[in-house]
């Protein structure tokens, strides 16, 4: 039902969650699960009630139809007397009166009778969790009774199949597939709307290849269902999963791709996953959608981090695998957002022009940010401050470290720019701000990472597989049996290196989405020491390249 809440708004899934105990999985009736939803013996209900609070409120009205093989077999209804007075908002709403429930049975009469008539069959109604919420409270305190039965939400299941209705309430549903009846708020009358747009869910998730309750219950992505049915990813699927590194991907029934991560150990994260209550509540929910699991080993972590980053699919999955493993690089950015720039502290994405960092304390990194923004007379947000492109070479110059040498260094800027600064007015505001910013203080060494050229090395066993990086961005890799210093002093990797030293004078380009991830694999790798990646990574740049061949 869509009942009116009073005050702070209503959470269920907290107050469900630690008001009473989950049931074990072992404690599940498995064939239940297994059984078929053509042929589920299902209790469609509705109920109205006094509020949103069962250990203040009371239930008013009670309807059930008990539901065999797409036929109604037995009806159950009832109006119970609260033994409170109904709120006047309430009684416009349902058109029930304290008159009319003043010789109705009480609760402690009429929930024995809904108990047995439930027994153990699926319960269906709208918004079940907040319905539930009064049957499992009175369902305790009358008959002792923990209401575990399996539920199915025809609000969270609508959320899903019939995402283009603007409306999911009961009656905006109900108007939307066509079926809805005069608006009365009756438990009877909702009861009958809410079967009708049952059977209307039940044909549309047979095209998503739902054909279990226990595919319904997982897909229908309720927290309390999910947790009570725990991990669903098969036993045989978590066999024989190396302790080294790779990639792991959760499917779910359709093997459409729910999740996946790069590992330094494969063995252990797969099975940290198991672990819910670690688990921030989005990707609790992704993972226990999962029916099967895959991995890909890797000679080294680098590589299977590579490979993660590579995959398109990482921005279709709902869960990032940078938000589990946290393996991202915050870095002063500048970005190309129409004809402006905005500068912020955030990892390289599209459209990333210029990427200084690493940043490695936040605290600091942002009182430089708005300190930096004051000087241009911008007020800088969560998302950072835009510059207009004429301002973008004294931004270069200060995280480059050349701010005394700028004005020596006419040939780096653009024609039209230096005309413009040299001129009236715009001369000396650019020198007002070239002042300002020589005052500032950078927050740290940073490095020109997306300028970053040479090779980089990630030891494997008994072995090497270097990456020629330019612009930041790694070139597939090849394998090498020596030690690094030894192989770029051979005459094998003479040529290769000459390849790169000439990659100096190529011009630089934004970042773009297809190698986004890459830029990112390769940024975290330069910048964190080989203790905290538990791998061996060496980079030679341009000018230790230089140096070893002369």
């Amino acid at each position: 039902m869509d009942r009116p809440t009073r005050g702070k708004k209503f959470r269920p899934y907290r107050a469900i969650e630690a008001s009473r105990p989950f049931v074990s999985s072992s404690d599940i009736d498995q064939n239940l699960l297994t059984i078929l939803l053509r042929d589920l013996n299902a209790v469609v209900f509705d109920i109205e009630t006094t509020g949103g609070n069962p250990e203040k409120n009371g239930i008013t009205e009670i309807s059930a139809l008990k539901f065999r093989g797409g036929e109604i077999v037995e009806r159950f209804y009832t109006l119970v007397n609260p033994q409170i007075p109904i709120p006047g908002i309430v009684r416009r709403m349902t058109g029930i009166t304290n008159k009319m429930l003043k010789d109705s049975p009480l609760i402690d009469e009429v929930m024995p009778k809904f108990i047995e008539f439930i027994g153990a069959d699926v319960l269906v109604s709208h918004n079940t969790i907040g319905d539930l919420k009064f049957l499992r409270h009175f369902a305790g305190e009358v008959s002792a009774h923990n209401l575990d039965n399996f539920f199915l939400c025809t609000h969270l299941l609508a959320e899903k199949l019939i995402p283009e209705a603007s409306d999911k309430s009961l009656k905006g549903l109900a108007s939307f597939l066509g079926f809805a009846e005069k608006e009365n708020h009756r438990a009877e009358a909702d009861a009958i709307m809410t079967l009708k747009l049952f059977k209307e869910l039940m044909a549309r998730i047979e095209f998503k290849k739902i054909m279990t309750l226990e595919q319904a219950v997982r897909f229908q992505g309720d927290t309390e269902s999910a947790i009570r049915l725990g991990w669903g990813v098969k036993e045989t699927d978590l066999e024989n999963i190396p302790r080294g590194p790779g990639v792991f991907y959760l499917f779910d029934h359709n093997q459409d791709l729910l999740f996946f991560s790069s590992s330094h150990n494969l063995q252990r994260d797969v099975f940290s996953l198991r672990q819910l209550h670690t688990l921030p509540k989005h990707l609790m929910k992704v993972v226990l959608r999962a029916h099967s699991l895959k991995v890909r080993a890797h000679h080294n972590f680098f590589s299977a981090f590579l490979d993660e980053s590579k995959d398109p699919r990482r921005h279709q999955v709902s869960f990032h695998p940078h938000k589990f493993h946290l393996r991202s690089v915050q870095c002063f950015n500048i970005d190309k957002e129409g004809s402006k720039y905005r500068v912020s502290i955030s990892s390289p994405a599209e459209g990333t022009v210029h990427a200084f960092g690493r940043v490695n304390d936040q605290r600091q990194a942002h009182i430089f940010l708005k300190d930096l923004a004051s000087i241009f007379s911008e007020e800088v947000t969560k998302k950072g401050f835009l510059v207009s492109e004429s301002d973008l070479p004294l931004l270069e110059s200060l995280f480059r470290g050349r701010l005394d040498h700028h004005d020596t260094k006419a040939s780096e800027r653009p024609l039209e720019w230096l005309k413009r600064i040299f001129s009236g007015e715009d001369k000396s505001l650019h020198a007002a701000k070239l002042s300002k910013l020589k005052e500032l203080k950078l927050p740290g060494a940073l490095d020109t990472l997306l300028s970053r050229n040479g090779l980089l090395f990630a030891q494997g066993v008994n072995e090497w597989q270097v990456y020629l990086v330019i612009h930041g961005r790694a070139q597939d890799p090849f394998t090498i049996k020596l030690s690094p210093e030894d192989w770029i002093k051979s005459s094998a990797a003479n040529a290769i290196v000459e390849k790169l030293l000439k990659s100096e004078g190529l011009p630089h380009r934004p970042v773009d989405l297809h190698d986004e991830g890459v830029v990112n694999a390769v940024i975290w790798a330069l910048s964190t020491s080989s203790g905290r990646t538990r791998d061996v990574i060496k980079f030679f740049d341009i000018v230790e390249l230089r140096d070893l061949v002369n």
